[in-house]
């Protein structure tokens, strides 16, 4: 299964959020619908770029 790492922006809180999933679009969503904690205030969220990695060691690494 793809691991994908993350770097979002929130332009309305000036901040980045970086991450890692194996559901790209699930985390996204997730974000920009308040689903998580940290990022509900920032929302929306934007993509800034994506990293496939081959598994979720390397992703975290």
């Amino acid at each position: 299964m793809e691991n994908i790492v993350y770097i979002l922006l929130s332009e309305t809180a000036d901040r980045y959020n970086v991450g890692q999933t194996n559901n790209i679009e699930k985390r996204f969503a997730t974000h920009n619908s308040g689903g998580k904690k940290y990022t509900s205030k920032g929302r929306p969220w934007n993509f800034i770029k994506t990293y496939s990695c081959t598994d979720r060691i390397e992703a975290v690494q």
